[in-house]
């Protein structure tokens, strides 16, 4: 029996169509909260059994464990992930804290609707801006998933939505976003005021308002027997409340589980493209909010069936700014302009492949606060531009919120001359940093204290230079003030 013309042109046209659908691969973009680079296991970690489920995503695919973030401070970091730009070339005012996205700048939400996708934001709704902007189909909001901490609710909504993507034979973009292990830390002192506080304010421009749900509990983990970062001072108080943090990124890791576990019940894991980071350091003094490696390092895992290869690892430098760039690739969606970034994908089946020469950070003002720092990361040192310093400023006012681990740092300076030139520093600073952190992570050492100079400064300071100029950084005159009195 012959088929009629028109009904084998439409007949062709919807299996080629659904073929193309078939082909794209889904997107999990997943992130957790403040999580210091070396917290999972796979990474470094000495904890056992604190992050299971991402080791376990680690050994399915590769670790990337020279990765950074574009800034350590949540809603510029996320900006940049979702742009594929630093801050001040996304945002509608350069220099400022402000992460406004400029109309002219796609996001991977918008860019993605060319090919099909369906895309959800699951988290952290209210650091998008505009949230209209990024043309989320759907958005579940964080205050709904207890206050971004509950791995169950979490993995209720993406389930429900992968299950209209499934129904509509659509790809989908996820991304997920818990609020572990950020403060407040899970069973430290006043949690549940920060957590409903944090609720208020994050259901303000909702319009169905969503009550009000505890996290569940996470008790597994004491401080008492364990060794903080030593970036902070030892302390029982900085032990105490690493203890508290241990247990959110336990909770961090509870959500990763769950929302992998999704995916392979709805049978849609083996077509994902699964990118895993969190979006800056822990919040603790010279990390979260600062340019030090523990600022924006980043436990950067990629799986993709059939691309990546299990338990691998890649110690190139790879950039946050790279997210966009890989998504597009692997969607084969041709770039709309020049990006900064580049896709890591060549990097899975080739880890050795050169990528970047070095890694370039930002920090900018949070209100009217000038906390403003650039950083250049190479292979082995890291240095540090901090335009704020001028002699009378003091780094966030003289008022940093870092909870128990800075009062344990305060209590350990009072009795301690070399703690309490560190507090000092750390409110003071100097106008340049420089740190070999491969043999000083916890930037202990600035090799320029002596008398300024050091034989890898000119070097760095040209690379400063060039990433200045190449980004058209707003404090580029500034700089160039600077190693100009400094003879450069």
């Amino acid at each position: 029996m012959k088929i009629p013309i028109i009904i084998a042109f439409v007949f062709l046209v919807a299996f080629r169509t659904t073929a193309r659908t078939e082909l794209l691969p889904n997107i999990l973009l997943l992130a957790v909260d403040d999580m210091l680079y070396n917290t999972p296991s796979s990474f470094g970690g000495e904890i056992d059994g604190l992050t299971p489920n991402i080791d376990r995503l680690a050994g399915k695919g590769m670790r990337f464990t020279q990765a950074y973030n574009t800034s350590s401070r949540c809603a510029p970091s996320r900006g940049s992930m979702m742009t594929g730009h630093y801050q001040d070339s996304y945002n509608e005012t350069p220099g400022s804290g402000d992460t406004t996205v400029k109309s002219s700048i796609l996001t991977i939400p918008e860019l993605l609707k060319q090919k099909g996708y369906l895309t959800g934001l699951f988290g952290k709704d209210t650091h998008y801006k505009p949230i209209e902007k990024y043309n989320f189909d759907h958005i579940s909001p964080m205050a709904a998933m207890a206050v971004g901490r509950s791995p169950s609710l979490y993995a209720e909504n993406v389930d429900a939505f992968i299950g209209q993507a499934l129904k509509q034979k659509r790809p989908f973009f996820i991304s997920v976003n818990t609020h572990d292990p950020h403060r407040p830390f899970a069973g430290a002192p006043g949690e549940r005021k920060s957590l409903e506080n944090r609720f208020k304010s994050e259901i303000k421009k909702l319009a169905q308002k969503p009550a009000f749900i505890l996290p569940p509990k996470v008790n597994k983990y004491s401080g008492n027997d364990v060794m903080a970062p030593r970036f902070v001072p030892d302390h029982k108080w900085v032990r105490e409340e690493f203890g508290y943090y241990l247990n959110s990124s336990h909770r961090a890791d509870q959500f990763v589980g769950k929302i992998i576990k999704t995916l392979e019940r709805n049978k849609v894991l083996n077509n994902t493209l699964v990118i895993f980071l969190s979006d800056n350091g822990i919040h603790w003094p010279f990390a979260k909010s600062n340019a030090y490696v523990a600022s924006v390092k980043t436990p950067l895992i990629v799986y993709w069936k059939g691309h990546s290869v299990a338990d691998t690892s890649s110690d190139r430098l790879v950039s946050t700014i790279d997210i966009l760039p890989t998504i597009l690739e692997a969607t084969s969606i041709t770039p709309p302009y020049s990006l900064p970034g580049k896709s890591l994908i060549p990097l899975l089946s080739n880890p050795m492949k050169e990528h970047h020469r070095n890694i370039f950070t930002t920090l900018n003002s949070k209100g009217s606060m000038g906390i403003e720092m650039r950083s250049v990361i190479g292979r082995e040192y890291i240095y540090i531009y901090n335009k704020w310093v001028d002699g009378n400023n003091l780094f966030y006012d003289g008022k940093y919120s870092g909870g128990l681990a800075l009062k344990g740092f305060e209590a350990a300076a009072k009795n301690n001359d070399e703690v309490r030139q560190r507090l000092k520093f750390f409110y003071s600073r100097t106008p340049e940093e420089l740190y070999h952190y491969r043999e000083d992570p916890d930037a202990l050492n600035n090799l320029l204290d002596q008398d300024g100079q050091h034989s890898q400064l000119p070097a760095m300071r040209a690379k400063m230079l060039n990433k200045l100029k190449q980004t058209q950084d707003p404090f580029l005159g500034d700089f160039e003030k600077l190693i100009g009195e400094s003879g450069e």
